[in-house]
């Protein structure tokens, strides 16, 4: 009988995983949102001298959502530290199309939205950071999980009803010596039946 006595433990630590792997996803796509979102009001507003804003934002916003999802549902550790990794990276190209509109005549407004969305942008990377750490963790968490008894659901009920039917699956050895002997026979039979006489039939 399979030990039951940590299912409870495992069934909370399974549901914290869930809220975690939920969690994640939505705090991508809000950002992503808000981001493109503010780049496109920006452009308008600047009469499109914040396109570099905006086309910023069609890089890294897919990319960082992407990213963001598949650190947490599939789960994949590489993915959800390549989140920050992107996010700085993207912090430096802000802190360079700042530096580069600055240069030119699109007016203060202009210049002024680099700076503004590399703030948001310096939020995001200091979250993300922390979302990175949190889905790290609940990976790990469900990478154990995953070989105890009783995954996904940690429930006495469904491991029982697992068992048995991996039982009825299982032949017994004299089922199985059996069956095959009753098909060997058929066979034999079936041969004979066709090789007998005309005149015996």
């Amino acid at each position: 009988m399979s030990d039951t006595s940590k299912f409870a433990e495992y069934a909370e630590r399974m549901k914290k995983c869930c809220k975690i792997y939920n969690f994640v996803p939505i705090v991508y796509i809000v950002f992503g949102v808000f981001y493109f979102l503010v780049s496109f009001m920006f452009l308008i507003v600047t009469n499109l001298g914040a396109y570099f804003v905006f086309i910023d934002s069609l890089i890294f916003t897919p990319a960082v959502c992407y990213l963001g999802f598949r650190g947490a549902y599939h789960p994949h550790d590489l993915a959800a530290l390549t989140v920050p990794v992107f996010s700085l990276l993207n912090l430096a190209i802000l802190e360079y199309g700042a530096k580069h509109l600055a240069e030119k005549s699109y007016g203060i407004a202009a210049m002024n939205v680099p700076k503004f969305c590399l703030y948001i942008w310096l939020l995001f990377f200091i979250a993300s950071v922390f979302i990175a750490y949190i889905n790290i963790r609940a990976n790990n968490r469900f990478r154990f999980l995953e070989k105890q008894v009783g995954f996904p659901f940690f429930n006495e009920r469904a491991e029982e009803q697992r068992v048995e039917k991996i039982r009825r699956e299982i032949k017994d050895p004299f089922q199985v010596e059996y069956d095959r002997r009753m098909r060997t026979a058929s066979t034999e039979m079936d041969f004979l039946s066709s090789s007998e006489p005309e005149n015996f039939k």
